[in-house]
């Protein structure tokens, strides 16, 4: 059942529709919106996806952020170009 309401909704969008018809009712569509879903493979008592279901979405891997890597780059972006503007008032004043 959850992956007809699925594929009329990506139907509609699809088709870029304002209104479409949704289980008897007609509804706006918000361009915007979209369905995601999450499976978290290490918790007891996951179960598989529907292959209907399956089909009408693309997997996506995710991994942990490496937080001391992207934390890193953000300080040397944000601190670099007050770096550079002292270096060369060093550099200035030496020479």
């Amino acid at each position: 059942m959850v992956a007809q309401q699925i594929l009329t909704i990506t139907r509609a969008k699809r088709a870029n529709l304002q209104r479409f018809v949704f289980e008897g009712t007609t509804l706006p569509l918000n361009p915007m919106a979209n369905v995601f879903i999450t499976m978290n493979p290490g918790y007891a008592g996951r179960s598989e996806l529907p292959e209907n279901l399956k089909a009408l979405f693309r997997p996506c891997a995710m991994m942990v952020p490496d937080y001391a890597l992207i934390a890193g780059a953000c300080i040397r972006r944000n601190i670099g170009a007050a770096a550079r503007a002292r270096a060369l008032q060093l550099l200035r004043a030496i020479c």
